[in-house]
C-alpha cells in the first residue's frame, strides 16, 4: 500500500514538472519568436499601412523597449506574489495583444499593440528560468534548463521562416495570430501547475522610484541605439541619449544601494560567482546579435545564393544552439555549469577567430561550418550560464535575478546589432575591401568580449 502511494505521488510530481517545463518553454519560445518573426514582414507592412521605413521599423524597436523596460518589475513581482501567477498574466497579455496586432488598421495601432505585446513578453521571460530553478527537482533541473535553452534557440530559427511563409500567402495577420494556439497551451499548462503546486511567496515592498530610474535608463539607451542606427552613431543626439541613460543608471545604482528593499541587490556585483556569469551573459548577447546579422548580409552581397539559400545557411548557428543546449542539459550534472561555460566560450571564440579571416571569395560552406561551430558553443554555454546565475542567490530572489539576466541579454543583443549596423553603414559606400574590413571589426569586438569572459572564468577558477 505504501509503495503504491509513493509511485502515485512520484508520477504526479513528474507530471507537474513536465507542466512547469512546458509553461516556461512556451513562454520563452513565444517571446523570442516575436522578436524576429516580424523582421521579414517590414517591407510588406510598410506598403500595407502606407508608412515609412523608419516608422515601420519601430514595430520591432518598441517591442524590445517595452520588454526591457518592464522585465525587472515583473521579476520582482514574481518573487512577491508567485511566478506562476505572473506567467499567467504574461500569457493573457500576450494572447490579447497578438489578436489586436492582427486586427490593426493603422500603423499607430500596430505600434501600440506591439508595445503591449512586449510587456506580456517581459512577464514570460522574467519567470521562465525561475519556474524551473525553483519548482523542478534538482535531479531533473539540468535537463529542464537544457530544454529551456532549446526553446530560446528555436525562436530565431522559426521566426523568419514562419514570417516569410505567412507573407508569401498574403496573410500578414497570421504572423501574430500564430501565437493564439501557443498562448492557449501555455494557459492550460499554467492552470495545471497552479492546481498541484503552491508556491512560496515572499512579500516585500516594490521600489517604485528605483523602477522608474531603471525604466527610463533602459528606454533611453535602447532609443539611443535605435536613433544611432538611423542617423549614425557619431551623432551628438545619439550620444546624448546614451549619456543620459548612463547617468540615470548611476543614479539607480546609488539609490538601490541605500534602500531597504532594492529591486536588484547591488552588493551581488561584488561576488565573483555572480558577476562573472553575468558578464558572460552580456558577451554572449553581443556576439549572438553580430553572428545573426552579418552572415546574411555577407551572403547576399558576395555570393550568388538565393534568399531561401541564404536563410538556410543562416540557420546553422541557431541549429547548433538548439541541438547542443539539449546535450549540455543532459551532462550538466556530470561536468558542472562552470566547466561547460568555459568550454562553450572557448568554442565560440574559436569560431570568431575563424571568421576574422573572412574573404570576399569564401565558399558558403566555410560560413556554414563556422556558424555551426558558434552555435555548438552557444548551446553548451547557455543552459550552464542560466543555471550558474540563478543558483547564485536564494530561491526568494530568483524571479528578479532571472529577469535581470534576460534584460541584460536583450540589451546586449540590441547593442550588438547597433555595433554591426554602424560598421556596415560606415563602409556602405566603399568597395569590397571596405565591407570585408567592417565585418572583421565586428568579429573582433565580439571575439574580444568572449575572450575577456573566458579569462574572467580562468581567474575565477584560481580564486
Amino acid at each position: 500500500m505504501n509503495n503504491t502511494n509513493i509511485v502515485a505521488n512520484r508520477a504526479l510530481s513528474l507530471f507537474s514538472e513536465k507542466m512547469v517545463i512546458l509553461t516556461a518553454g512556451i513562454g520563452m519560445f513565444l517571446s523570442t519568436l516575436d522578436t524576429g518573426i516580424i523582421n521579414i514582414a517590414l517591407p510588406f507592412l510598410e506598403k500595407e499601412f502606407h508608412s515609412t521605413v523608419t516608422i515601420t521599423t519601430w514595430s520591432v524597436t518598441i517591442y524590445v523597449m517595452a520588454l526591457s523596460a518592464t522585465i525587472l518589475l515583473f521579476g520582482k513581482l514574481s518573487d512577491r506574489i508567485g511566478r506562476i501567477r505572473i506567467c499567467l498574466w504574461g500569457f493573457v497579455i500576450f494572447l490579447f495583444s497578438s489578436i489586436l496586432c492582427g486586427l490593426s488598421q493603422e500603423m499607430w495601432q500596430l505600434l501600440v499593440c506591439r508595445a503591449i505585446q512586449g510587456i506580456g513578453a517581459a512577464a514570460l521571460q522574467a519567470t521562465s528560468a525561475a519556474l524551473i530553478t525553483t519548482l523542478v527537482t534538482p535531479e531533473n533541473r539540468s535537463h529542464a534548463l537544457g530544454t529551456l535553452g532549446v526553446m530560446i534557440g528555436l525562436g530565431p530559427i522559426l521566426g523568419p521562416t514562419a514570417g516569410g511563409f505567412f507573407i508569401s500567402l498574403g496573410s500578414w495577420q497570421w504572423i501574430f495570430w500564430i501565437n493564439i494556439p501557443l498562448c492557449l497551451i501555455g494557459l492550460w499548462a499554467c492552470y495545471k501547475v497552479s492546481r498541484v503546486i503552491k508556491e512560496e511567496i515572499h512579500p516585500s515592498p516594490i521600489d517604485v522610484l528605483g523602477n522608474i530610474y531603471f525604466t527610463l535608463s533602459a528606454l533611453l539607451f535602447l532609443f539611443g541605439l535605435s536613433h544611432g542606427s538611423s542617423v549614425g552613431m557619431k551623432s551628438i543626439s545619439t550620444w546624448g541619449y546614451i549619456m543620459i541613460s548612463i547617468i540615470l543608471l548611476g543614479i539607480f545604482i546609488i539609490h538601490e544601494s541605500k534602500v531597504k528593499h532594492p529591486i536588484i541587490d547591488v552588493h551581488l556585483f561584488r561576488h565573483s560567482n555572480f558577476i562573472v556569469p553575468i558578464f558572460a551573459t552580456v558577451g554572449f548577447g553581443v556576439a549572438s546579435a553580430i553572428i545573426f546579422i552579418i552572415p546574411p548580409y555577407f551572403l547576399q552581397v558576395f555570393t550568388q545564393l538565393t534568399p531561401w539559400q541564404t536563410g538556410f545557411v543562416s540557420l546553422s548557428a541557431p541549429l547548433g544552439l538548439v541541438i547542443f543546449s539539449r546535450i549540455a542539459g543532459k551532462y550538466m550534472e556530470r561536468f558542472g555549469p562552470k566547466l561547460l561555460m568555459k568550454i562553450g566560450l572557448c568554442v565560440m571564440f574559436i569560431a570568431f577567430v575563424g571568421l576574422s579571416f573572412i574573404q570576399a571569395h569564401w565558399s558558403p560552406y566555410i560560413m556554414v561550418s563556422l556558424l555551426l561551430l558558434y552555435g555548438i558553443g552557444g548551446g553548451i554555454f547557455q543552459p550552464a550560464n542560466i543555471a550558474s546565475v540563478m543558483t547564485s542567490v536564494p530561491e526568494e530572489k530568483q524571479g528578479t535575478l532571472g529577469a535581470v539576466q534576460r534584460m541584460l541579454q536583450n540589451v546586449a543583443i540590441a547593442f550588438g546589432a547597433a555595433v554591426a549596423a554602424t560598421f556596415m553603414s560606415s563602409q556602405g559606400n566603399m568597395e569590397t575591401d571596405g565591407l570585408i574590413q567592417a565585418f572583421r571589426y565586428s568579429w573582433y569586438i565580439a571575439g574580444g568580449l568572449l575572450l575577456f569572459n573566458l579569462l574572467c572564468f580562468l581567474g575565477y577558477r584560481k580564486s
